[in-house]
């Protein structure tokens, strides 16, 4: 993943992140953000442990916004139902 910028958490922050979603929508990059800034203030503020936000700060704590850009997979998932008579059935020699 490549590292794009750091921005505030703050009206311009967020509305940086929003134009920058809508402009990369139909390309093969998307946007992920993360959340920067203090742990400890933030865990304190939800009455938690101190370790609770070790891993990841939500968005509504951070301080920053890191803003990552991550390539798309290239391919889809497509679903593949099948019916009774389209299964193959195998003759044994008990049948």
């Amino acid at each position: 993943m490549n590292h794009l910028v750091t921005v505030p958490n703050n009206v311009e922050g967020q509305q940086f992140v929003a134009s920058l979603r809508k402009f990369l929508k139909n390309t093969r990059n998307g946007v992920m953000v993360r959340g920067r800034g203090n742990r400890l203030k933030a865990a304190i503020a939800d009455g938690a442990s101190h370790a609770r936000y070790r891993q990841d700060l939500p968005i509504r704590h951070a301080e920053r916004l890191a803003v990552y850009l991550r390539p798309r997979p290239t391919y889809r998932y497509k679903t593949v139902t099948k019916t009774v008579s389209e299964w193959v059935r195998v003759p044994t020699k008990w049948a």
